[in-house]
């Protein structure tokens, strides 16, 4: 069985990949890990094939194969071999565009996407749009707002620039 998490929230997408095998462990299944640090080439279909001799489960967790282009490479060649196996495979990966989804939605038993919310950037031609009908009082509280926002003095300075010129 292959299960594949993966998003732009690295975050979510991991504790949504512990949240899943939280309770499979619980029932005695063995964990164990493959990731980009301590991959070997072929070992992804050596662990697909693997039986245990005292029949107990295995689930392996493969950690951001896309890290590693052999390893990712590998795991892409062997997703029909890993979604046949005994044995659970679940894959935590970064955002993935849609061929590559569409690759581990062929074989995948479930896919879930995690994505962060977009945060939103404060609008700093507010700022000149205040500066062109000569409203202090508004230019003021925009900039307030831009300083707290975070951008830089040379971004606020810029565009009241641009204003002062077209003016």
């Amino acid at each position: 069985m292959l299960h594949v998490f993966y998003g732009n929230d690295t975050v979510g997408v991991r504790q949504k990949a512990l949240d899943f095998i939280k309770p499979i462990e619980e029932t005695g299944v063995v964990v164990e890990r493959v990731d980009a640090d301590a991959y070997t080439p072929g070992v992804l279909s050596d662990v697909a094939g693997a039986v245990s001799l005292f029949g107990a489960q295995t689930l392996y967790l493969i950690d951001t194969p896309s890290l590693l282009k052999d390893f990712y490479t590998d795991v892409i060649e062997n997703l029909a071999t890993l979604s046949e196996s005994s044995n659970t495979f679940v894959v935590i990966e970064g955002a993935m565009l849609a061929p590559e989804k569409k690759k581990f939605t062929k074989h995948a038993e479930s896919i879930e996407e995690t994505k962060k919310a977009a945060a939103e950037r404060f609008n700093v031609f507010g700022m000149a749009e205040s500066l062109s009908k000569k409203d202090k009082r508004m230019l003021w509280v925009q900039l307030q707002e831009a300083y707290r926002a975070g951008l830089s003095a040379e971004e606020i300075i810029g565009t009241l620039w641009w204003q002062l010129k077209s003016l």
